[in-house]
């Protein structure tokens, strides 16, 4: 008996001596740690402590963390305990147990708010706001973001002020209430300007400018984007100006600026290019293509199409994917290729379909990483508990026959609260179980609405596909009958002809008549019986050539005497309307021209026969026709003195039967048969005028050298030719 008494004190002994050594060792460490955090006034020690604690994760750095939670604790100092809680969760945030970062936070933020820390107290609730915003539930987020912004009001503490208004203003542009997003953003952009925090300026006026935005509020939008820029500027932060930049250039195409928008997005696209800025650069290209095709310039909206295509493709931008391909549906259909349109469209709506399920799969993740964090958290609950009775029974066994009745006593407690504990995990499998049929629940809903969409998305693509098999037929219908109309009514028109000329003939030598007032009239009637049928078939003429134009492809050759081919086209519009004016020719020539002469054709035709019947009647008429070739894209330009078009129907000049004035003797056709040629060689055509100062109409098309570089026969270039 003597000897296992003698056995329990030594055992007794050599614990309590261990004890004093892990103490020590810990008070050591403690004694320092708390001079160097108790002794601050502001959070920059702790930061570096952070950064310590996030250096590798060597042996030190695993005892300090151990040290750490044995120093929650021991400690009774209320501020060093709220702290180690912050280091704690700092801790499980970086290896992903976001449940229990946030348990520790909330521990802290109850603690400071128990003992009135108004300090501690501010900076628990902004850490609860970003641990709420990681877990999705924003409603709790904007509740301790708010309350921790009232007390760094309080305290003065105007750097956390700052950043807590613009927090919030972030949460509610994430639920797209827009207006309170703003009135957030504005007061921490009023902050920050009062106290000079540079960053802080920038970052709230680029989010005002988002913002205001989204409420279509163009003009307030882009003030804040320019202070955005501005301050960027000042700060050299070359990746925020390239955003700036390009944000500026969204809101200046949305007011139709397109010339600043396309030269402030051309900027963002090489600066965000330069810095690797993909998503940036990607944006910029999809709307310089956009901006583009609205301006009817198909060639270079391809391009820059292209360029967003392969950087959204290398970098796996899908969003910006689906904008790409959105983009080019609306060029073909431009092109009129509607089944390529819409394979486009398709493929366009199963990213923005797969965006979605991908969304709504990490949503379903995130409930998931709470619902798991908090059974993890039960469980490490349950541990430490375990943990606590483990160290009593031990200390209780050491303290051996002097400790026997308060050992049973202690039993009988622990029974009871295995009892409780027993209880609420029956409790919390119950509620998990709930939790789990919930979560079964739901994902038998998001497969419902997947069939249902899926369905809606193949009854809607199937109508699609018949309006455009019944547009197709309709349009063969239409152009069957505007050819058969133009060639079988011109077989009448041919047979009235040789009729007024056979009348002609007949009255031809009666001039001698005694009824000569008679006579003159008949050949007035006959005159203007001509002129009629003139017009009828210049009318049936251009329907004819309008029907080409849809219906017959491109045929590119080169032109091999260029002065020769003017010359020709030239011939043919005095043909319809001379009145002895003198058109002034000037051509630079800077490579072969290869393109479709037919079309060519009649766009200078109807060009010069339009100056040609609206000439200046007061003063000396004035024609100029100028044609510079080159490389990638040919100039016609067209300048006249004459009559000129109202401002209210240049819009509207190039529409079909339109005519400007009441001179007219044309079928109103001739400058929609330009726009329509101009279109099919992928062109583009702008009309300035000033009446009776200056009508200048200007045609781009492309050069096909560029597509034949081996082209060398035809026209010697870098040559210029001037005459009438």
């Amino acid at each position: 008996m003597k000897k296992w008494l003698l056995l329990l004190f030594l055992g007794f002994i050599t614990l309590t001596f261990s004890f004093a050594q892990v103490n020590k060792a810990d008070k050591e460490w403690n004694e320092t740690e708390l001079i160097f955090l108790s002794s601050v006034e502001d959070m920059k020690p702790y930061d570096k402590l952070i950064l310590l604690l996030k250096d590798g994760e060597n042996e030190l750095n695993q005892k300090r963390i151990s040290l750490l939670q044995q120093k929650v604790k021991d400690t009774s100092d209320t501020v060093i305990k709220i702290r180690m809680y912050w280091l704690e969760a700092h801790v499980f945030e970086d290896i992903g147990k976001r449940g229990i970062a946030l348990e520790r936070n909330l521990r802290a933020y109850k603690l400071a708010k128990d003992t009135n820390l108004l300090r501690e107290r501010a900076f628990s609730a902004k850490f609860l706001a970003g641990n709420y915003i990681k877990l999705g539930l924003k409603e709790q987020a904007i509740i301790y973001a708010l309350d921790a912004s009232q007390i760094f009001t309080k305290i003065d503490d105007k750097f956390n002020k700052v950043i807590l208004l613009y927090t919030i203003g972030d949460i509610y542009y994430s639920v797209e209430n827009y207006t309170e997003a703003i009135k957030n953003y504005s007061y921490g952009y009023n902050y920050a300007v009062k106290n000079n925090f540079l960053w802080e300026q920038r970052y709230t006026a680029n989010n005002l400018g988002v913002a205001y935005r989204q409420l279509e509020k163009l003009d307030s939008s882009l003030y804040y984007y320019r202070i955005a820029k501005q301050i960027a500027t000042q700060m050299q932060d070359t990746i925020a100006l390239a955003l700036a930049t390009g944000n500026i250039g969204e809101i200046l195409y949305k007011k139709k600026n397109y010339g600043q928008a396309i030269y402030l997005l051309e900027e963002d696209a090489q600066l965000s290019n330069q810095y690797k800025n993909w998503s940036s650069a990607a944006n910029a290209l999809v709307l310089l293509g956009r901006i583009y095709r609205e301006r009817k310039n198909i060639s270079r909206s391809s391009f820059y199409l292209d360029s967003a295509y392969k950087v959204a493709s290398q970098n796996k931008l899908n969003k910006t994917m689906a904008s790409v391909y959105e983009e080019q549906a609306k060029l073909f259909v431009e092109k009129d290729s509607f089944k390529i349109a819409l394979y486009l469209e398709r493929k366009a709506k199963l990213i923005r379909d797969s965006i979605t399920h991908r969304e709504i799969a990490i949503n379903l993740a995130a409930i998931q990483s709470a619902f798991e964090n908090g059974q993890a958290l039960a469980q490490v609950k349950i541990l430490e508990k375990e943990n606590e009775n483990k160290q009593i029974i031990i200390f209780a066994t050491t303290i051996g026959l002097f400790a026997a009745i308060f050992f049973l006593t202690l039993l009988i407690y622990q029974n009871q609260q295995k009892k409780q504990l027993n209880k609420k995990l029956i409790e919390k499998n119950k509620e998990t179980a709930k939790q789990n049929i919930q979560l079964i629940t739901q994902k038998e809903k998001i497969a419902a609405l997947n069939l249902n969409l899926n369905q809606k998305v193949e009854q809607r693509t199937q109508e699609l596909e018949k309006s455009v098999e019944n547009l197709a037929e309709v349009r063969h219908e239409l152009d069957t009958f505007m050819y058969r109309a133009s060639h079988d009514l011109r077989a009448p028109l041919v047979r009235l002809e040789g009729l007024s000329n056979l009348l002609k003939m007949a009255t031809k030598g009666l001039e001698k008549d005694s009824n000569m007032q008679y006579i003159y009239e008949v050949h007035t009637y006959i005159e203007l019986f001509d002129a009629t049928l003139k017009q009828m078939d210049t009318m049936l003429r251009r329907l004819m050539q309008l029907h080409d134009l849809i219906e017959e492809d491109l045929f590119f050759t080169e032109i091999d005497n260029l002065q020769l081919f003017v010359e020709e086209a030239k011939t043919a519009a005095y043909d319809y309307a001379s009145n002895g004016i003198s058109i002034k020719t000037k051509m630079e020539v800077h490579s072969p021209l290869i393109t479709d002469k037919k079309w060519l054709r009649l766009i200078i035709i109807n060009l010069l026969r339009n100056s040609l019947i609206y000439h200046n009647l007061n003063n000396q008429p004035v024609i100029e026709l100028f044609i510079k070739v080159e490389k990638e894209q040919v100039l016609i330009e067209v300048n006249d003195n004459g009559e000129g078009i109202p401002a209210d129907l240049l819009g509207s000049v190039f529409n079909m039967f339109v005519r400007s004035s009441e001179r007219s003797i044309g079928s109103g056709l001739g400058l929609y048969l330009v726009k329509k040629a101009v279109n099919k060689l992928e062109g583009s055509v702008f009309c300035n005028s000033t009446p009776f100062t200056q009508t200048t109409f200007s045609v781009y098309i492309p050069n096909q050298s560029a597509v034949s570089p081996n082209t060398t026969k035809g026209n010697d270039v870098n040559e210029v030719f001037v005459f009438a």
